[in-house]
């Protein structure tokens, strides 16, 4: 999967990202489901493949996930520039160790585990309990 740049719209992007994890939820399917993002997170690593993305400045860059019907989308903030990474769920994978850690495709960003993730956790559980009902209804 790509790392799309999506500071300004572009609608060309928004469709591939749609095509990949799904439209973003109805109203409706937000208030229902309750959370559908997680908070800022502070990112620590990204995979070699992405680090030309991201500026190597020394200023803070953040990550957060949004749920999509098909997957996730992980937001990479860095001053003023947006990234995005659309993971299908059947790629996902979380790894928790000194640092929290979501891989797919060979790539992977890294965050760390402060009060800001331990915020998260709860959906952390809730992408992970979605997921495993995509994959087993596939």
């Amino acid at each position: 999967m790509m790392l799309y740049k999506t500071t300004y719209k572009n609608d060309k992007i928004k469709e591939e990202i749609n095509q990949v994890v799904g439209a973003p939820f109805s109203l409706m399917q937000k208030i229902r489901m309750g959370r559908i993002g997680s908070g800022r997170m502070i990112l620590a690593q990204v995979s070699p493949k992405y680090y030309k993305n991201i500026n190597t400045l020394n200023d803070l860059k953040y990550v957060n996930i949004e749920l999509r019907p098909k997957g996730i989308l992980v937001h990479l903030y860095q001053s003023l520039e947006r990234y995005s990474w659309p993971i299908p769920f059947y790629q996902l994978s979380f790894f928790d160790s000194n640092l929290f850690s979501i891989h797919a495709n060979g790539n992977f960003i890294k965050v760390k585990k402060d009060s800001r993730y331990e915020s998260n956790l709860a959906f952390i559980q809730q992408i992970l309990k979605i997921r495993k009902q995509a994959i087993a209804s596939v």
